[in-house]
């Protein structure tokens, strides 16, 4: 499913609904919009399913090339590199070990999405290896459906890119004495906007 729905964005645009006006060409502008956002926020805007893996050994800082690891403040506590919504199953020891939901609380409380997995008496373990030890399968992502404001950002950018193929100008042209200076016109600042306000800080 789509931040913005089709009919949406040609209603946006001055379209009818049934009027066939470049609808491939839209539903790509829509793509490349939601790419664009999901790739400035480091982060993905509706619940998917995924199983990912994490690596529990020594204690490392985030973002140190593994896909994840433990807390340097709580070895208790896993870190995750995605958004978590829910959790379907946890595992450790390389999927030999399934932990109950009353083992583990997810963090931060009262907010969602979760950033890490706190157990709240065991440890993590693994067999042979650190790497990919723990094992969680669930629903990743912002939210179940993208915000309110990340779909107007996403409508804003893709009719944004839309309109840009009957443009002549592609670049803000200034002159000064030295002759012409061609600036790159970016995105439309509410969209800027929208991004800085999710952007996840790795």
């Amino acid at each position: 499913m789509a931040y913005v729905v089709f009919e949406r964005l040609k209603r946006y645009l001055g379209s009818q609904s049934d009027e066939p006006v470049d609808d491939d060409l839209l539903q790509e502008m829509i793509t490349h919009a939601e790419g664009y956002i999901n790739q400035e926020t480091h982060r993905v805007f509706e619940a998917f399913a995924d199983t990912r893996r994490y690596h529990v050994g020594t204690p490392t800082k985030y973002g140190d090339g593994l896909i994840s690891g433990l807390s340097i403040d709580n070895p208790r506590q896993l870190l995750l590199d995605e958004d978590l919504l829910t959790i379907t199953t946890l595992q450790d020891r390389q999927g030999a070990r399934t932990f109950a939901a009353t083992d583990y609380v997810l963090l931060p409380t009262n907010q969602t999405p979760k950033s890490s997995i706190l157990l709240i008496e065991e440890r993590w373990e693994w067999v042979a290896t650190t790497l990919e030890a723990v094992i969680v399968e669930g629903a990743w992502g912002w939210s179940t459906v993208a915000p309110a404001d990340i779909a107007m950002a996403t409508r804003r950018l893709a009719a944004y890119l839309y309109r840009q193929k009957d443009s002549q100008v592609f670049d803000t042209t200034a002159l000064f004495e030295g002759g012409v200076l061609s600036i790159p016109q970016g995105v439309p600042r509410i969209v800027q906007f929208v991004i800085n306000r999710y952007r996840k800080m790795l």
